[in-house]
C-alpha cells in the first residue's frame, strides 16, 4: 500500500481506514488512495486503543522511524465496514 497524496500543508484532511475480509481501503478526503486485497481476518484484541500512535512493523513501504506530527480532532470506530460511499458522504458533511 502505497499513498502519493501529501498531506502536510497545513490544512484538515479526513483520512479513513475500513476493513471488510479481503479488502483494507484507505481513503483520504474522500477518496480512495490505496487498498490491499491480503487482508482476509481481523485481529482479535483484548485492550485500549491508541490513535497516531503505534509500530508500523509489517507494513510495506513504512518509514524506518515512525511519528505522528499533527492534530487529531475525531476518532471513529464502526461496527461495520465503510464503503466508499458512506466515506464520501461522511467526508462532504464535515465540510
Amino acid at each position: 500500500m502505497s499513498v502519493t497524496t501529501g498531506v502536510a500543508d497545513g490544512r484538515w484532511h479526513h483520512a479513513v481506514g475500513s476493513f471488510r475480509p479481503g479488502a483494507l481501503d484507505l481513503y483520504l478526503d474522500g477518496e480512495k488512495q490505496a487498498g490491499r486485497s491480503d487482508a482476509t481476518t481481523l485481529q482479535s484484541y483484548v485492550g485500549s486503543w491508541r490513535v497516531s500512535r503505534e509500530s508500523l512493523d509489517g507494513w510495506p513501504f513504512q518509514p524506518a522511524s515512525f511519528r505522528f506530527v499533527g492534530d487529531l480532532d475525531t476518532a471513529r470506530v464502526y461496527a461495520t465496514a465503510l464503503d466508499a460511499a458512506k466515506v464520501r458522504e461522511h467526508f462532504a458533511a464535515g465540510r
